[in-house]
């Protein structure tokens, strides 16, 4: 007790002067981190607003990417209709009439029929003068035919001979849209009116929202038309000049509501960054990427607590490395205190030592002296199965003399001769079993030699016949052609005595017992044997346990449950499968199934000549 003592009080003195100078080196790790926080904050800020810049630009490609395609699906739309004859014929004729006129809804529908099959948001044809004569709308309440579009720029644009595009909320319905238009021209060359194709984008957006990513795009006025959120629609990224005030005004571009400007932070705005100030104490860092074919700006924005809140993660993880820093230094300072102890302690350790030998010692003997009564207990149990293995053979002789004794009175001396050959048999059965029993403690060896499966089914008949003539059970045969299978003949014939046996005591109180025994080869070309009864079968809870060892449903004095767990465990020695099917009142099945094996006649028939005396 006092060894321990000792040891214990070592490993306390250097945590005592450990925890002595770890105030004071608390404190100056505080003081230094408080500083790093403070000369750092900026710069760590910085270099974080920069990568989020760098992930936007690489998140913001798929966006570009949809919008492209949104908008490309249709381009070609304007050009196509503006050739089609019908078009340019309805503007050399139709304008003869007032828009909406029944003569004129031919062309509508027409225009109509377009509108669905390349579902855009609305199709609709004007005349040099801006006056909407035909739309694909015509038959709803908000219809285009009747209004003019002359002061729209997309208009204008195609009046000159130029392919208009041009993003606004419509004069008309109050959606917004992307306009796409084209000239109508004669044969001679004349531009007799304007084809328009409306885009819906708004579809676009809601995709956006799902993605989670709050998306903006401005167009070359730095004015928000296409947003992930609809709060952000038609703010202005930057000042307005009075004359972009007074043409949003006439052209209506973004309707009747005035365009709000966000108000800028100038400092966090940089070339490839703005930050803008949306009220109550709130920050947004929008990150700007161009879009090349178009004259607009792409925005992915997010709230600047969100990059404070990276920076105060790197700000933490730099706290930790001074922290472990300072361990460090601390742990360096007392390891030389630790070390003068270590040879106190190894001496305390030795004796420690020594007396763990003792008791590893006492412990020994005792393990040494419960091996021994294992082993008893083992002698017992081995003793009850040499029993049970000698016990079939020596009922058999028993068998075998009771009726050559009656074959003598009768004179039928050749029967007699077969008894006592087959007696003979049984002798040496019962020395090889007393050989295997020698080296019983050794591996057992399965054999490899080719075996018939025919002759050990008519050996356990023929050591069995005399229960089945008393219990007046009927055993049919359906063996067909012999199969051979790598075997130990010893062991196949113990198995299928024990499993007859089974049998046998399962049907004895049937009125009619019956045991069907099959030989065939499965489907995947495996030897099968089944011995099949029809007693009173077993439920699931038997079936589990009836191969364990000293497992039994027979009376006291019956049957020691040995007989199926030696039967599974030679089966399994042999590389064969022994197997159950059972249910409550439809009997039982035992298949012992051997994994196929390439075996020529000439092999069989030479092994069947070279075995015949031990099958007899």
């Amino acid at each position: 007790m006092s060894t321990i003592m000792n040891k214990q009080t070592f490993l306390r003195r250097p945590l005592s002067d450990s925890y002595h100078h770890l105030p004071r080196v608390l404190l100056v790790t505080l003081a230094l981190s408080v500083v790093l926080l403070v000369l750092t904050n900026r710069w760590l800020t910085e270099i974080q607003v920069a990568q989020t810049s760098e992930q936007a630009l690489q998140r913001m490609g798929a966006f570009k990417t949809s919008l492209e395609a949104t908008i490309e699906r249709h381009t070609y739309l304007p050009r196509i209709l503006a050739s089609d004859p019908r078009i340019v014929n309805a503007l050399t004729t139709d304008t003869a009439f007032a828009p909406g006129d029944a003569r004129t809804v031919g062309t509508s529908r027409l225009l109509q029929a377009f509108n669905r099959e390349a579902q855009s948001d609305e199709v609709f044809l004007m005349d040099e003068a801006g006056m909407t004569y035909w739309s694909s709308n015509y038959d709803t309440v908000n219809s285009f035919v009747g209004s003019n579009y002359a002061f729209r720029p997309y208009f204008i644009s195609a009046m000159r001979g130029e392919q208009g595009f041009y993003f606004a909320v419509g004069a008309t319905s109050g959606e917004p849209g992307l306009f796409l238009t084209a000239p109508v021209r004669s044969d001679a060359g004349v531009t007799l009116g304007v084809v328009v194709v409306k885009i819906d984008l708004r579809p676009l957006e809601r995709s956006w929202a799902n993605s989670g990513d709050p998306v903006w795009v401005t167009d070359q006025e730095g004015i928000i038309f296409l947003s992930s959120s609809p709060q952000w629609h038609y703010m202005a990224t930057r000042a307005l000049t009075d004359d972009h005030l007074e043409l949003l005004a006439n052209t209506r571009q973004y309707g009747s509501a005035s365009v709000k400007e966000l108000r800028r932070v100038d400092e966090w705005t940089s070339e490839h960054w703005r930050a803008f100030d949306v009220g109550e104490d709130a920050l947004k860092m929008a990150f700007a990427g161009a879009i090349e074919q178009y004259p607009w700006t792409m925005y992915i924005h997010m709230s600047m607590a969100d990059i404070r809140q990276q920076v105060r993660l790197k700000q933490a993880l730099l706290l930790l490395v001074v922290f472990v820093a300072a361990g460090i230094l601390l742990y360096s300072r007392e390891r030389h205190r630790r070390h003068e102890a270590q040879r106190a302690l190894q001496q305390a350790n030795e004796v420690l030592e020594h007396r763990v030998e003792e008791r590893t010692r006492d412990l020994k003997e005792a393990q040494l002296a419960l091996a021994q009564n294992q082993k008893l207990a083992a002698l017992g149990r081995m003793s009850s199965a040499i029993a049970h293995e000698i016990n079939q053979p020596i009922t058999a002789l028993r068998n075998y003399t009771a009726s050559s004794q009656l074959l003598l009175a009768r004179n039928a001396f050749d029967v007699v001769q077969r008894n006592l050959q087959k007696m003979e048999g049984l002798t040496d059965r019962l020395s090889a079993l007393s050989r295997q029993l020698r080296v019983f403690s050794g591996k057992r060896n399965s054999g490899s030699s080719l075996v018939s499966l025919h002759a050990p089914v008519h050996y356990a008949l023929d050591v069995l016949q005399s229960r089945l003539e008393e219990g007046g059970i009927d055993c049919q045969l359906a063996l067909g052609d012999d199969q051979h299978v790598q075997a130990n003949a010893m062991m196949l014939e113990q198995i299928l005595v024990n499993l007859l046996s089974n049998a046998i005591d399962a049907v004895k109180d049937q009125p009619e017992g019956r045991i069907d025994i099959a030989l065939f080869r499965s489907p995947e070309g495996h030897s099968t044997l089944s011995i099949q009864d029809n007693g009173t079968g077993m439920d699931t809870e038997i079936q589990a346990k009836v191969f364990e060892p000293f497992y039994t449903t027979k009376s006291v004095g019956d049957g020691m449950g040995l007989g199926l767990a030696i039967s599974y465990s030679l089966a399994h020695d042999m590389g064969a499968e022994l197997t159950l099917s059972s249910a409550p009142g439809q009997g039982a099945c035992f298949t012992l199934m051997f994994k196929s094996s390439a075996v020529s006649a000439t092999d069989a028939s030479e092994h069947d000549s070279s075995s015949t005396g031990h099958a007899a």
